[in-house]
């Protein structure tokens, strides 16, 4: 399936949902075989930050769902970020921030250091921005709503 396909799955339902939304863009990132789309509401949304929250995980489900019937091999499904008026991308920046300190935090006390609980998404976003910074590595424990990151100090 090609990236331009998976847009206009997403176009589609976002046009046949009647949804106050407009694509502002939509870009592939191979390394991480993740496609990014940005949307922006036409409309003011009651109760902002929820309602968008909302609507972003209805639309990435959605197309998710549409999409993994064209693979058969799930490991090549890319990850679709639908990100309605930048709340995304601040989530991802705070995410990468809190990660950034809790780094810092092992390395000065040389000790491993737990993060509250995450869903699998925002795990990813953890271990992907910390996959290169020396002297750290990350892994994930616990059982599912309890799954967390891990950050450990690994001394060279």
């Amino acid at each position: 399936m090609k990236k331009e396909d998976i847009r206009q799955i997403y176009e589609d339902i976002i046009n046949k949902s009647a949804l106050p939304i407009d694509i502002v863009s939509f870009e592939y990132n191979p390394k991480s075989n993740s496609l990014w789309m940005e949307l922006r509401s036409t409309e003011k949304i009651e109760n902002r930050e929820n309602r968008i929250s909302d609507l972003q995980s209805a639309i990435n489900y959605l197309g998710r769902k549409i999409i993994e019937r064209s693979f058969t091999d799930k490991s090549l499904l890319p990850s679709v970020v639908v990100d309605i008026n930048g709340i995304e991308k601040k989530r991802i920046e705070s995410l990468q921030t809190t990660a950034h300190m809790m780094a810092e935090r092992a390395k000065f006390f040389k000790k491993n250091v737990e993060l509250e609980p995450m869903n699998p998404f925002a795990r990813r976003i953890v271990h992907e921005f910390l996959q290169d910074k020396p002297n750290i590595r990350t892994n994930s424990t616990g059982e599912g709503r309890q799954r967390r990151v891990v950050i450990e100090y690994i001394e060279e």
